[in-house]
């Protein structure tokens, strides 16, 4: 089976669309994407003197979610912080495009919008060697404020 990339591009107008090998030498390990997420809780009345409650149902709203995503890496040894250093910043904006992205995972089909890095899990598996190089797995956080508008990026 051939990897499926995952791509990622910046909320701004005209942004270049990036796939993580491609653009970033980097893979993904794991990116569990939901389907569809958790309604939200609706407005409504107990009353102590009533059986039940009263809900106001309107259109049932998704809640924002977070999403945790394993990467890695492999390359010459001591490359790897350089490289995930350059991917880091690309999707915390400090590369000067802005954090917020657009992403979509080509294995599962689901692509969102309004996604932004939330945090890099402090525990990462790292082997650093003459023979292998670098190789390190890493874990990072994204939250996703648009859980239900679905889209499609690629090169």
């Amino acid at each position: 089976m051939a990897y499926k990339g995952i791509y990622f591009q910046k909320q701004k107008d005209g942004s270049p669309v990036k796939e993580s090998v491609a653009d970033f030498d980097i893979w993904c390990k794991d990116f569990p994407f939901k389907i569809f997420g958790e309604a939200k809780d609706l407005a409504s009345n107990d009353f102590s003197d009533e059986d039940g409650d009263d809900e106001f149902i309107p259109v049932i709203r998704v809640k924002a979610y977070d999403v945790d995503v394993e990467f890695c890496y492999k390359g010459s040894v001591n490359s790897a912080n350089t490289k995930i250093e350059t991917f880091l910043n690309y999707l915390t904006g400090r590369d000067g495009g802005g954090a917020s992205l657009k992403v979509y995972d080509s294995y599962t089909g689901i692509g969102r919008q309004n996604v932004r890095f939330k945090s890099l899990a402090r525990e990462a598996e790292l082997v650093r060697d003459a023979s292998n190089g670098d190789i390190i797995i890493f874990q990072v956080t994204f939250k996703v404020n648009d859980p239900v508008t679905s889209l499609t990026l690629s090169k």
